[in-house]
């Protein structure tokens, strides 16, 4: 088992003493932040620990990412924009990459555009409808 589904499992089986830090074989794991970890234990805790359940997660997320990404071109330029804008992040390679070794760096990229979306992004779009130079509707 690699590093990151054991990382998930040892989440899932740290009980109520320690779901912060993650452990990989006893040895604290720090580099990303448990929110991740604690998505893909509960898929475990729900279809049991498979390879279909490691991937699940990271799988919905990306999905999640790509029609938020539309959305949020949709709002700020058009339709047009908003499709080139999905298609552009689903024929990406990181996004195919990081489900397809398990990395959970698609989570955080999702939350990273979802705070575009609520810090900024309405602002983008009330810029750019008012006449923002070099921006046509």
């Amino acid at each position: 088992m690699t590093r990151i589904p054991s990382t998930r499992k040892s989440a899932r089986d740290a009980g109520p003493h320690d779901f912060v830090t993650m452990h990989v074989n006893g040895v604290r794991y720090l580099d990303k932040a448990p929110l991740p970890y604690w998505i893909t234990a509960a898929g475990y805790s729900i279809l049991g620990v498979s390879e279909f359940s490691a991937r699940l997660p990271l799988s919905l997320f990306a999905l999640a990412s790509l029609f938020t990404v539309f959305w949020l071109g949709r709002e700020i330029a058009g339709e047009q924009a908003g499709f080139f804008s999905g298609l552009v992040l689903g024929t990406a390679i990181g996004p195919y990459i990081y489900t397809r070794f398990e990395i959970p760096d698609i989570m955080v990229g999702f939350w990273l555009i979802l705070t575009v979306i609520f810090s900024g992004g309405f602002s983008i779009r009330r810029i750019l409808r008012g006449g923002c130079a070099g921006h046509s509707r």
